[in-house]
């Protein structure tokens, strides 16, 4: 039997060709599909059919610290893109230690983050969209490999 071993320090997001840093805690990044891969089709009669869905976006969350320089860099990144429309930048999603990874070469901000004050340092959640996204959601290597 073998020791499965996860590290959130070896997970690493670079975005337009900077490795973010201050993540949030608990969960700081989080990768979902806009789309299904397919659609279900069904007759009156139990005929049964499917339609493939192209559409290989996926939304990438990504929760800050609000003391995280990396909040100034999407920012910053977003109005450019906001302010010429020529600002998609490329993005890498990599588990050092396991197997996941998702990029896109286009990518782009939903909208600004929000931010909230309070007692204690706080998040800020970015959304991501990566068009024609290449991913594989995968599991972390064994210890001793």
């Amino acid at each position: 039997m073998s020791l499965g071993n996860y590290s959130p320090n070896l997970v690493t997001l670079i975005v337009a060709g900077v490795l973010v840093q201050g993540y949030a805690d608990d969960n700081f990044i989080e990768v979902s599909q806009e789309e299904d891969d397919f659609t279900l089709y069904k007759s009156v009669d139990g005929f049964v059919s499917r339609a493939m869905n192209a559409d290989e976006t996926v939304i990438l969350k990504v929760s800050l610290a609000q003391t995280s320089l990396s909040n100034d860099h999407f920012a910053g990144l977003r109005k450019i893109d906001k302010a010429t429309g020529v600002g998609a930048f490329p993005v890498m999603l990599k588990e050092l230690n396991g197997t996941t990874i998702y990029s896109s070469a286009t990518a782009m901000f939903k909208k600004n983050a929000g931010k909230k004050f309070g007692k204690n340092v706080g998040a800020v959640d970015w959304e991501i969209i990566l068009p024609n996204a290449l991913g594989f959601t995968g599991g972390n290597l064994p210890l001793g490999l």
